[in-house]
């Protein structure tokens, strides 16, 4: 899916890694301080053995009050220590002092690297503090979990507020769940007679409220980038959790195995789950190629699975499915930040490869399946690897990568409300960004427009410094350059395979009535029998069954890919 990546760490709780070799050298307390630009992070990283030699480890960012961020792998060969984290999906790699006191490497997330110094933490030192943290007595007073939920326009989003005991006092934070996991910490409260107000700095937010008489409701004002939006807060015992009704649960009426193959690039082991029917060998196959951003093999979105469920759908109908962590991802090595949509085909082109080697798999019935970003890689591998047999393109991007930008601006602003003139601001400041991009001027001028142009484009009007310099790494990266500047009709037009492109009717991210004419006509310019353009009524960008589109309804549906769009997919892929 096309969506920005960001430096801010997630509050979710990840799985515990391990590596296969002793870490005496590097067990303890280490602190460090992230630098990007104006921003200073301070990072607290905790690392033991669990008593079998394997590392387990944990990270805490203590000006983000992200706090128990787990480690998913960590290796130490020599001096040379290296872990990685899922989410964010983020690496470390540097080097361990002769003396064991300091670890000099370097941090990679997404589009951002930077270098990174650990030390070790003093024994006995008072721990550091955590952003949000706060002494007030009368924290105790909204002491809990306060949820409620802001509208603006056609766009519903819920607001999560915590206020929990730490040592020292109360961790206060913000989350946006229809947005994502990030918690956000409070960088100022104030709770006085029934007053309530607070603000949040990372995102440029305030709150002014006011208590019931049993502290058990506040209802105020939100004000953000310059609008102010009515928001009550209740105090709840517990959140609804996200249902995923779709997603399968062990045992499976299939084989799944974990495997691991070359990438498209030296240095680049790529990681992933094929998925085997019991019997029918040799099978008919289908890699899958994740949106834009970051993405695990299951491609996770809000708590979303959507690879991991078309996975299972189709291998219970005799589909074998090999799905894969980006490079630089989950248990993916490689150099994510410096990617781009051309090395991302290569690493599909190496799973090609891979099944292609596997006795289980029809080797004349290797197909690839793209969402997204994916669905624009998919006919780039297609045109250079006569193995491919089939592609499936799901919201398949049918104009140049700019104008899918401006597009998805236009539309997030008009299901938001926002007037007509204020619109067109904002279009004109996208499309000179844009521009500025597509035509390679240096990134020392792109960078002066940027600041320019981006606050209440791509960061809302306040933004903090913080945020517009992560927003120019992710907009100024090698992913943003070569993806304004592609355009995916020619390689549609060239196919010499079947295709079938799916797109959601209520899609605001790869808009339909813009994209799926021109994947039509290219579709026909190839003249392939069996090429078809579906557009399903009723679906967003997920095929999620929906009400607006908008990418705020993600995380509320319950719904994870629609079965009518399922039934599809398995369907032509058996007719052609």
């Amino acid at each position: 899916m096309l969506k920005n990546t960001h430096l801010l760490f997630c509050a979710c709780l990840l799985l515990a890694g391990a590596s296969s070799l002793p870490a005496a050298s590097v067990e303890g307390d280490w602190s460090g301080t992230l630098r990007a630009g104006p921003q200073t992070l301070r990072l607290a990283l905790h690392l033991a053995t669990n008593g079998n030699g394997k590392f387990t480890g944990t990270l805490d960012s203590l000006d983000q009050g992200a706090m128990g961020l787990k480690i998913t792998s960590a290796t130490l060969e020599g001096n040379q220590l290296k872990f990685r984290l899922s989410a964010p999906a983020a690496s470390f790699s540097g080097t361990v002092s002769k003396d064991g006191r300091s670890i000099n490497g370097t941090w990679s997330q997404g589009a951002f690297t930077a270098p990174l110094a650990f030390e070790r933490t003093k024994e006995g030192a008072a721990p550091p503090p955590v952003a949000g943290v706060f002494d007030d007595p009368g924290l105790e007073r909204i002491e809990g979990t306060w949820q409620g939920h802001i509208i603006a326009g056609q766009t519903k989003l819920r607001i999560v507020i915590r206020v929990e005991k730490q040592d020292g006092g109360h961790l206060v934070t913000l989350q946006s769940p229809d947005q994502g996991p990030a918690r956000f910490p409070v960088s100022e409260i104030t709770v006085k007679d029934d007053s309530v107000q607070f603000a949040v700095k990372t995102i440029g937010g305030s709150y002014k409220g006011s208590l019931n008489e049993d502290s058990t409701k506040m209802s105020g004002t939100w004000s953000q980038g310059g609008n102010s939006l009515p928001l009550s807060l209740e105090k709840t015992d517990k959140l609804p959790e996200a249902r995923r009704p779709q997603v399968p649960h062990l045992p499976y009426p299939y084989r799944a195995r974990e495997i691991e193959f070359p990438g498209g690039q030296a240095g680049v082991q790529l990681a992933g789950t094929l998925t085997l029917p019991r019997k029918g060998a040799p099978f008919p196959a289908a890699v899958l190629i994740t949106g834009s951003g970051p993405q695990d093999r299951d491609e996770t979105v809000m708590r979303h699975k959507p690879f991991l469920v078309l996975a299972d759908y189709l291998t219970r109908r005799g589909i074998a499915v090999l799905r894969y962590d980006d490079r630089g991802v989950a248990r993916s090595t490689g150099n994510f930040a410096a990617a781009t949509s051309e090395d991302f085909a290569h690493d599909a082109d190496a799973a090609v490869r891979f099944l292609l080697a596997r006795d289980e798999i029809n080797h004349d019935r290797i197909g690839l399946i793209g969402h997204s970003e994916g669905a624009l890689i998919a006919p780039l591998v297609a045109n250079r690897n006569s193995a491919v047999a089939f592609l499936v393109l799901l919201a398949c991007p049918g104009m140049r990568g700019d104008q899918v930008i401006l597009s998805q601006t236009q539309k997030t602003f008009e299901l938001a409300g926002a007037p007509a003139d204020i619109i067109e601001q904002r279009l004109t400041a996208m499309r000179k960004l844009a521009a500025a991009i597509a035509i390679d001027r240096p990134l020392k001028e792109v960078r002066a427009d940027f600041d320019q142009a981006a606050p209440g484009v791509l960061v809302p009007p306040v933004a903090t410094p913080e945020a517009l310099d992560q927003a120019y790494q992710n907009f100024a990266s090698p992913w943003m350059r070569y993806f304004l500047r592609y355009d995916p009709v020619p390689s549609v037009a060239r196919l010499k395979v079947p295709a079938l492109a799916i797109y959601g009717a209520k899609d605001v991210q790869v808009i339909p009535e813009l994209n799926a004419p021109k994947i039509r006509a290219a579709l026909q310019h190839s003249g392939i029998k069996g090429s078809r353009v579906e557009i399903l009524p009723g679906l967003n960008h997920l095929l999620q069954t929906c009400k607006t589109g908008a990418v705020t309804e993600y995380a509320q549906i319950e719904e994870t890919i629609s079965p009518q769009a399922l039934n599809l997919i398995a369907t032509w892929i058996f007719s052609v």
